[in-house]
């Protein structure tokens, strides 16, 4: 899994919507610019029950990144 895509493709798009609170469209639109927002990333990666890569959440990046 690299992508946003990839993410909510795995854990499901309904169990991605229910466990962040947000609706389908709302996640959609992260997906279509592959960021999504850094407060999802541990709800996902519970879901998913493996570890995620972070760049595709829009975690605040080091400077020399």
């Amino acid at each position: 899994m690299k992508t946003a895509k990839d993410i909510i493709d795995f854990v499901g798009r309904d169990r991605a919507c229910a466990a962040v609170g947000r609706a389908w469209n709302t996640v959609r639109m992260a997906v279509i610019h592959n960021q999504l927002p850094a407060q999802w990333y541990d709800v996902l990666e519970h879901l998913a029950g493996r570890p995620l890569p972070r760049e595709p959440f829009t975690f605040i990046r080091r400077k020399d990144e």
